[in-house]
């Protein structure tokens, strides 16, 4: 993380964790609104808290979980999870109980499996703000399986 020749994506993604924690710790409650990312690390880096250098996407944090915390703070975190991931996990396992229609089962696991995978996939990318609709539109094709009638 230090000096002009530490540019890669390893090292970037470091300095914007570290600069997201930061953020979050100076507002922990609601954060600093979205679309506030560039200034608030701008301004990290005039204060010499983030190293100086170019940061691609530095709009974008690369870890859904610290670029929520940073811009909404816990409230927004903990919506985030209810919304994204506890309900949805709550249907998918109550249709994923054996003994369920062959149908409803496997939708549900692999509902399950695609929240274990969003989780996992948000802890290095930021998939609310790019090219990840494809998991939130078949996330709502399984729920929309899910709730139908039996």
């Amino acid at each position: 993380l230090q000096g002009e020749t530490a540019y890669n994506s390893v090292s970037q993604r470091l300095a914007l964790w570290e600069g997201a924690w930061k953020t979050w710790l100076e507002n922990p409650l609601i954060g600093t609104g979205l679309g506030d990312s560039e200034g608030d690390f701008e301004a990290l880096q005039r204060a010499g808290e983030l190293p100086t250098g170019r940061f691609h996407s530095m709009h974008v944090l690369h870890n859904i979980f610290l670029d929520v915390l940073a811009t909404t703070g816990l409230l927004g975190l903990a919506a985030m999870f209810a919304g994204i991931f506890l309900i949805p996990f709550t249907l998918f396992l109550q249709s994923a109980r054996p003994g369920k229609d062959p149908v409803r089962f496997a939708l549900g696991l692999a509902g399950i499996g695609l929240l274990v995978l969003n989780l996992v996939h948000g802890l290095g990318h930021s998939w609310l703000f790019v090219r990840s609709l494809y998991y939130a539109f078949f996330l709502l094709l399984l729920l929309v399986a899910l709730l139908q009638e039996e």
